[in-house]
């Protein structure tokens, strides 16, 4: 090998031995700086992290208080922003975004509130009578979303389908389907029993229902006439909104026959509810309370749907039902009311009239009470609108005002029955009809017939195959000796508004039958010093909540939906779960 060979050889191997150094350097050069990104991007996302966890628990405690953006808050060398957008009440979207060494982690999620609650349904009373139709009614303690916000799933765990008192879960129990009523201990459907459950607490309901009064959006007063009631209900849940929801209040009867999407909190107080109209949809809480009647009767109709929750339930007026009942007499045809202040309630128990067997007649009632008068089902000079007349089909009408009225007032009940103007009129208007007859309790004869307790019942059957006397009063008859048995504080009147001669056969005494009673404004003492305030409506009778489900209406728990109120019931907010609905990560360099 010559001399220059030589050099050239070792002249390749150093520069092979270079070139493997600077390789060398370059790669321990990359490998430093990928560590560098792998630990900023780290230190970024524990920036992140923290910063989301901060404002995860600021949500917790403060709510929608935590909406807000903070900017360059400082950490490890590194800071992170925090974004809180709402989009309503009880729907956050959180980003935070964490920076370190050039690197940037972000988190953004969503977030709910969610209320938790005892039962899907709740009910109780002195007496509960449930009853469910079809085999397509659904009632579901399953946690589900807010339809107006998301379907599926929601994310609490399973409550009881259905919550009662001690008394009534035997009844209940055999009254729902196992498969149709599901919930906590029957997720599925599968269990051998519905998933209903005792352990009703009044005392959270009441402390509900007294926030709510405090917090109404609409009232529907008592006395407000049936159509108006509906009209009025109709446009106030109208001006609801998952975002606006309201705290509508209705005193007395409801019924819906239009269709309704509602949000919030409906209260029905002192009054039946009977949802008819095939497209009811509500997102909230649905409470029914009584006070001052006896009875109450809910009627989930078809396709009924409820997002949220129902109760239904009764309290106690507090005092003995005989030191409530006012004194009245029916004297010079006037019923005339003695005690200090009273209470009335007017009962429609039933009605029923027909033109010879060819058309039933309407009939129309108003109440007079201390010189005010009132038309509780409608105003009684429309025929059609105003319409109690429901012949064999047992359905009752019942006013149950508030109102105290002053001692010594006349109460006066006015029936009217109306005939067809024309024969080939369908009477499907009011302007088809004309006034038959007319009768008062101040101006009482042969066609206006006062029961009192102890009193004989007629003994007159019913017009062409009509309910009786006897069949209207039926509750309130002895069975034994064929008297009426009803409280001191009572009174029946039995109107006929047909015919005037007592020997016809149509000379029934029941095209009008009401149950009206003074309840005294307070109790009285042995020496007649006030005691303790009066329920002012039942009368004494047994309290007692009646409760139907017809094929496809559902009660469906929904903790979202529920969790709305908590803006304005403290309640409800108190109670609150913050749930995040998703989140998503992601990392960006500079």
């Amino acid at each position: 090998m010559t001399g220059k060979a030589v050099f050239l050889l070792i002249g390749s191997v150093m520069l092979g031995t270079s070139a493997l150094m600077f390789g060398g350097k370059q790669s321990s050069f990359e490998s430093q700086s990928e560590q560098s990104e792998y630990q900023a991007t780290v230190i970024a996302r524990d920036i992140a992290e923290s910063g989301y966890d901060e404002i995860l628990s600021q949500v917790k405690l403060e709510k929608m208080s935590a909406v807000q953006t903070r900017s360059d808050i400082s950490m490890l060398d590194g800071s992170y922003d925090q974004n809180v957008t709402a989009n309503l009440y009880g729907d956050l979207d959180i980003q935070v975004d964490g920076g370190f060494a050039g690197v940037t982690q972000t988190i953004t999620s969503n977030v709910i509130f969610a209320a938790p609650f005892p039962a899907a349904i709740s009910l109780s009373d002195d007496e509960v009578d449930a009853d469910a139709y079809g085999s397509s009614y659904a009632v579901s303690g399953l946690d589900g979303r807010a339809p107006s916000r998301s379907t599926g799933n929601g994310f609490l765990r399973p409550i009881a389908g259905i919550v009662t008192d001690d008394a009534h879960l035997p009844a209940l129990l055999s009254e729902f389907n196992a498969s149709r009523v599901v919930g906590a201990n029957n997720e599925d459907g599968s269990a051998a029993e519905p998933s209903v459950q005792n352990g009703f607490d009044k005392a959270f309901y009441e402390t509900i229902y007294n926030e709510a009064v405090l917090n109404v959006n609409n009232t529907i007063p008592a006395g407000t006439p049936t159509a108006v009631r509906e009209s009025s209900f109709i446009s106030a849940a109208s001006s609801s909104s998952a975002s606006n929801p309201k705290i509508i209040r209705v005193e007395g009867p409801l019924t819906v026959t239009s269709s309704v999407h509602g949000h919030g909190l409906l209260l029905v107080e002192d009054g039946d509810l009977n949802i008819n109209s095939n497209d009811f949809r509500w997102e909230g809480l649905v409470l029914v309370r009584k006070q001052n009647v006896d009875t109450v009767r809910v009627n989930l109709g078809l396709n009924t749907e409820i997002h949220g929750a129902f109760v239904g339930y009764s309290v106690a007026g507090g005092s003995d039902p005989d030191d409530c009942a006012a004194d009245f007499e029916i004297d010079d045809h006037t019923t005339t009311v003695v005690s200090d202040s009273f209470r009335v309630n007017v009962k429609v128990l039933g009605a029923a009239i027909s033109m010879g067997g060819s058309y039933d007649m309407p009939v129309t009632l108003k109440v007079k009470v201390a010189g005010q008068i009132f038309e509780p089902f409608g105003d009684w000079d429309y025929a059609v609108t105003a319409n109690v007349n429901t012949g064999n089909s047992g359905a009752i009408y019942e006013w149950a005002p508030t109102t105290i009225f002053p001692p010594n007032s006349n109460v006066n009940i006015y029936g009217r029955s109306w005939k067809k103007k024309k024969s080939s009129y369908s009477g499907n208007y009011n302007s088809h009809w004309t006034v038959h007859m007319q009768k008062a309790t101040d101006t009482m004869d042969d066609q206006l017939y006062a029961l009192a307790d102890g009193d004989n019942v007629p003994n007159v059957g019913g017009y062409l195959g009509q309910y009786s006397v006897q069949d209207f009063v039926a509750d309130y008859i002895d069975t034994g000796t064929n008297k009426m048995t009803m409280e001191e504080s009572e009174a029946v009147y039995l109107y006929e508004l047909g015919v005037n001669e007592p020997s016809s056969s149509a000379f029934d005494l029941q095209d009008l039958v009401v149950i009206v009673t003074f309840t005294r404004a307070s109790a009285t003492t042995g020496g007649g010093t006030e005691a303790t305030a009066c329920s002012g409506g039942g009368g004494g009778g047994t309290n007692r909540i009646e409760f139907t489900m017809s094929n496809n209406a559902s009660v469906r728990y929904s903790a979202e939906a529920i969790a709305k109120l908590g803006q304005t019931l403290d309640t409800i907010s108190d109670a609150i779960k913050v749930v995040v609905t998703s989140d998503e990560s992601a990392t960006s360099l500079q």
